[in-house]
């Protein structure tokens, strides 16, 4: 459940990115849902120990398997999309409409893209407004964008290999449950079989 509110913040963080704004938010967004299914899986699982129930701890293993796979992917795919930071702001930049540039201008007090007043929406920030000590955004926006995406990726990576720890301890469980339930069945088993003899008490009085 630890793991499902700090995948929440996390991608919230990420999210609410000033770099995001060009970026996209399809990343970010896949970590906050995989969050809200990690909080609600985490609650069938609590359920399922609480009430013994095999058939709902396998459930909770299969999904907790098919999340830590999703999650692996997705702190991959950042990464790939991390080391492509350039790439992805530049294309942001030429596609962002002038009230999104604007408003990256204003956060991170620069004009323009790569060059001062570069593509810029004008008027540029008043303390952004001379040319020989004024930047484009270029710097800051891979800057912000790199930092946000490293820290989202590498959360998704550690919690999907953390997940194995969870998945071994479930299987103890469910192997657990398992042998408490043999060995209950197989006293039952054993008590209902035993020879009539036995229990009649006069059967020992014979001589």
């Amino acid at each position: 459940m630890v793991f499902a509110f700090v995948l929440i913040g996390v991608g919230s963080w990420a999210l609410n990115s000033k770099s995001n704004d060009l970026a996209g938010q399809t990343l970010p967004s896949g970590l906050i849902v995989i969050g809200v299914f990690m909080l609600l899986l985490s609650g069938l699982g609590a359920m399922s120990a609480w009430k013994e129930s095999v058939g709902g701890l396998a459930a909770y293993l299969t999904l907790m398997i098919i999340v830590s796979i999703i999650l692996f992917s997705i702190g991959v795919a950042v990464s790939v999309q991390q080391n492509e930071a350039g790439t992805y702001i530049e294309r942001a930049w030429v596609a962002a409409p002038d009230d999104v540039k604007r408003s990256v201008q204003l956060e991170f007090d620069c004009c323009g893209l790569k060059a001062w007043n570069e593509s810029a929406v004008q008027p540029c920030p008043s303390t952004a407004s001379d040319p020989v000590t004024s930047v484009g955004c270029y710097d800051a926006l891979v800057s912000g964008f790199e930092y946000a995406y490293r820290h989202a990726g590498g959360t998704a990576v550690a919690f999907s290999v953390l997940q194995v720890a969870g998945m071994v301890l479930v299987c103890c469980l469910i192997r657990g449950i398992k042998r408490k339930r043999f060995e209950a069945d197989l006293a039952q088993l054993s008590g209902t079989q035993m020879h009539p003899a036995m229990t009649d008490p006069t059967h020992f009085d014979e001589t």
